[in-house]
């Protein structure tokens, strides 16, 4: 779970990437052990697959 300043810190920098009229960012809180999923094209080539977490994660 992140904290509040993190939180802050990581909105302020979006806000220097976004249109805010066009886009819509969304912060949700998240379970630490809850499902992991992808829906949509898959980032890697077929044949490869990727079980590894970022440190930062996990």
């Amino acid at each position: 779970m992140g904290s509040e300043r993190a939180r802050s810190y990581c909105l302020d920098e979006i806000r220097e990437l976004i249109d805010a009229v066009a886009d819509d960012v969304r912060f949700y809180p998240l379970p630490a052990r809850g499902f992991q999923g992808r829906v949509g094209r898959a980032s890697l080539p077929d044949g490869i697959v990727w079980t590894g977490l970022p440190a930062a994660i996990t």
